[in-house]
């Protein structure tokens, strides 16, 4: 937060801090969108900026009403003084900065103001991004740096953006739901339960998020292709050595190393996104069918509970309460005419659920597992234990290929059989393997060129025992 409010003017949440915060708060976003917003860039002068401040003010009277306020009392001033006051605390506070273009004397927003704005319009103008752009601005980015690696690396970075902004949007719209439930839950007058549940909730988030879910078109069916090309580029070295060539050459990244460093950084994050979205999503489907359900027994039971029915049964109870006769004595209800619904009686009363009838026992036969099944589980789990290596595998690996020597290039590695492959493969990867508990004892150098072999081709690359009591000293 130290770095945040290093880069912000030091002023800049005075006016949102005073009586008068709606009115700049709501000036600040109308000079945001509609005066300071241009598309074309051109910039208004002072004199053109206060005088959309003196109309907003004008317009702003007819609904509201000014605040005192300590420092500038803008209920006291007249519309010259109110104007120019608004707009100098503007100035002072680092909202606005002037500058001159020849004669003219222009105003624009600060920079970091701008920004802050546009973070503040997004809060107010509620969740605007939906499902669909947002898996679609990542799909499309990936498949652009998948298809041309050295002219849209950036569709990477993009995609993790995406991603990450993506997931905040996830978790803002099941904190809202959840927020919303605890609204219409506090809700005692069934006017306000149903004005709350259509308005707010349906109107807000149902139709516009929530729906999208069930749709056919549900943008969530591109999440398995999105984590596949993920994982191709982990597999593909080569469309991974052209990406970093293009991180470097874009000044993303000074060297190969921290350019294949960012890359697995920002691959991981659009992985862990989608592979994990699954759990935010049933937070937001579970609160929806409970809001559902709890609108739903509301209209079931809004007649029994109605305010006209409670009071004439309170007064046929006080009636029946003054009349002297006996706990066990009748009392003469007849109609002179035929009653539309049966009187309230015994039955209408609270009653014990029946019993549930005791369950039978029966015997439950285990059948024998089918050898085939058997044999194909065990084949499986040799399978995953050939294609990953365990950590001691791998280590006896590396000692068996380095020896007494502290490095080792790709070339001088003897690949024997088909389990010293499968660990070959993944040296390239050794730091980030199981968690990184190789990157204390062994460095991967990438090296430029290619290396090749009767069992694969891929980048040339060194490894390295690291002194790990020189590196203890440093």
């Amino acid at each position: 937060m130290e770095t945040i409010f290093r880069q912000l003017p030091e002023n800049i949440f005075k006016p949102l801090a005073t009586p008068n915060k709606q009115l700049y708060s709501r000036l600040l976003l109308y000079l945001y969108r509609e005066v300071l917003g241009d598309m074309t860039g051109n910039l208004p002068s002072k004199r053109v900026l206060i005088q959309e401040i003196a109309q907003y003010l004008e317009n702003w009277q007819t609904e509201y009403t000014l605040q005192d306020d300590v420092e500038d009392d803008l209920a006291k001033q007249d519309a010259d003084q109110r104007r120019s006051s608004v707009y100098r605390r503007l100035v002072e506070t680092g909202w606005l900065i002037e500058h001159r273009d020849g004669y003219r004397q222009l105003v624009d927003f600060n920079a970091e103001a701008r920004l802050l704005l546009q973070e503040i319009g997004r809060i107010e103008s509620g969740q605007a991004q939906s499902y669909g752009s947002a898996v679609i601005n990542v799909l499309s980015n990936m498949e652009s740096a998948f298809g041309n690696p050295e002219d849209r690396s950036e569709g990477i970075s993009n995609a993790a953006r995406f991603s990450g902004e993506f997931l905040q949007h996830i978790r803002t719209v099941a904190a809202a739901v959840r927020k919303m439930e605890e609204l219409i839950i506090k809700q005692k007058d069934l006017h306000n339960i149903f004005e709350s549940f259509f308005d707010d909730y349906v109107e807000k988030y149902l139709i516009r998020d929530i729906k999208t879910l069930h749709t056919q078109n549900n943008p969530f069916r591109f999440k398995n292709k999105i984590v596949a090309l993920v994982y191709d580029l982990y597999e593909d070295e080569v469309k991974r050595y052209r990406l970093e060539n293009a991180y470097i050459k874009e000044g993303r990244s000074p060297d190969r190393e921290r350019a294949s460093a960012l890359l697995f950084q920002e691959l991981r994050i659009i992985e862990t996104v989608f592979e994990n979205i699954d759990q935010n999503l049933r937070i937001i489907e579970n609160t929806n069918l409970r809001l559902q359900r709890r609108i739903s027994n509301t209209v079931r039971y809004m007649d029994r509970v109605g305010y006209a029915a409670v009071d004439r049964i309170k007064e046929a109870i006080r009636t029946v309460a003054a009349l002297p006769l006996g706990m066990k004595e009748e009392v003469d209800v007849s109609a002179p005419v035929p009653l539309a619904l049966r009187p309230v009686g015994i039955q209408d009363l609270y009653q014990k659920p029946s019993p549930k009838a005791d369950i039978e026992q029966r015997v439950i036969r285990k059948r024998k597992p089918d050898p085939a099944l058997r044999a194909y589980e065990a084949a499986k789990r040799e399978f995953f234990k050939q294609v990953m290596p365990s950590k001691a595998h791998i280590a006896s690996f590396l000692e068996k290929a380095l020896g007494d020597s502290n490095s080792v290039d790709a070339k001088d590695i003897t690949i024997e059989t088909l389990d010293d492959f499968v660990v070959f493969q993944r040296l390239r990867e050794l730091p980030y393997l199981y968690g990184g508990v190789f990157a204390d004892h062994y460095a991967v150098e990438m090296k430029e060129g290619m290396y090749e072999s009767d069992w694969l081709e891929c980048r040339d690359f060194t490894i390295r025992r690291i002194d790990i009591s020189r590196k203890q000293a440093a």
